[in-house]
């Protein structure tokens, strides 16, 4: 019988001899479980998660699961493919790179230019603003890179 408790996405199995976790006292994740038994490894709450590798949470065989460390597996599903920005600091002159994300070109970002440092940063002010033309001449190119593995 397979039940669903907590995430509604995962399939819970009962399961009394796996070591690790257990909902209610007799429930744990289908995939949990899968890996244990063929790893011998009980996922670590908190510290670590499988991934299916083909995205789809049903397909629980082994060669579909991964062991990831939670802060890895939570950056692969929320930012998979970054915009990376090639920029020259407005204030200096210095070439460097950031996720387009932490830079003047995100509609979040209320910050109207991205300097290579805050001390750079700090020596533009209020009283001291950039203009648009040397904001729009701070970015050399944009592209595409794999952030996780």
């Amino acid at each position: 019988m397979v039940r669903y408790f907590g995430n509604k996405d995962y399939r819970t199995i009962v399961a009394l001899d796996y070591p690790g976790y257990k909902y209610k006292g007799r429930y744990c994740y289908e995939h949990h479980y899968i890996w244990w038994k063929n790893t011998g490894h009980v996922v670590r709450k908190n510290k670590e998660e499988i991934h299916h590798i083909n995205g789809d949470k049903k397909d629980n065989c082994f060669k579909n699961l991964k062991l990831m460390p939670k802060n890895k597996h939570f950056n692969y599903h929320i930012n998979p493919v970054s915009l990376i920005v090639k920029l020259r600091c407005p204030n200096c002159g210095k070439l460097f790179e950031k996720p387009k994300h932490r830079t003047h070109l995100a509609k979040s970002n209320k910050s109207k230019a991205t300097f290579c440092s805050r001390k750079c940063a700090g020596c533009r002010n209020q009283f001291n603003p950039l203009t648009q033309k040397e904001i729009e001449e701070n970015v050399i190119k944009i592209y595409k890179k794999k952030m996780y593995e």
